[in-house]
């Protein structure tokens, strides 16, 4: 019957949980519902076709990405994965404990890059995300990996080892270990961020 934008204003503090903001949310649509006059609404408003919906849901959607033609090679942007615009196409892909590495090779040398943004074997399609490289899992038009964000660094005292003094001061002798936590993301095909 009308258009509730994904805006909700509240007054004063926010100290809500998601069920009361969205209970809040469906409550003040229900209040608007309520001031619609249905014949003010029949003759105001254009009406929107089952193809005006399709068409509009598939704006953006129209990517060169999309078309499935997969070329082996590095994408140095974003923008260059959306465009499905090769950069380089003789690389070598190392899977390394702490870090994944492309090496591109060039007359006959090999140099290290570690900026690439992804790349495409021919078949497949990676991600770089905490300098390990994921696979992407297409589904419609959105893309999904299991992977990481980065490296977390920690470390602990030694017990015994390191003084009050160590523990205050946060050094003397530690232990370090690094951990590498595997999530579920999804890439944000507006402007390739993961969440």
């Amino acid at each position: 019957m009308y258009r509730f934008d994904s805006i909700i204003p509240l007054k004063g503090n926010a100290d809500y949980d998601a069920s009361e903001f969205t209970t809040l949310g469906l409550k003040q649509s229900l209040v608007k519902m309520t001031t619609i006059k249905e014949q003010d609404l029949i003759k105001s408003n254009k009406k929107i076709t089952f193809n005006d919906i399709i068409k509009s849901n598939e704006q953006g959607h129209d990517l060169p990405l999309y078309n499935n033609k997969r070329e082996k090679g590095l994408y140095k942007t974003f923008e260059d994965f959306k465009l499905n615009a090769i950069s380089v196409n003789d690389y070598e892909f190392k899977k390394g404990q702490m870090g994944d590495i492309i090496f591109i090779k060039e007359n006959g040398n090999e140099f290290p890059m570690r900026s690439i943004w992804g790349f495409c074997d021919g078949k497949d399609l990676y991600i770089n995300s905490g300098d390990k490289y994921s696979k992407l899992i297409q589904s419609g038009y959105n893309f999904y990996f299991s992977g990481t964000k980065g490296l977390q660094r920690n470390s602990e005292h030694i017990f015994l080892r390191s003084s009050a003094l160590n523990y205050a001061t946060d050094t003397g002798l530690k232990k370090i270990t690094f951990d590498i936590s595997i999530r579920y993301y999804q890439l944000d095909m507006e402007n390739g961020a993961i969440y």
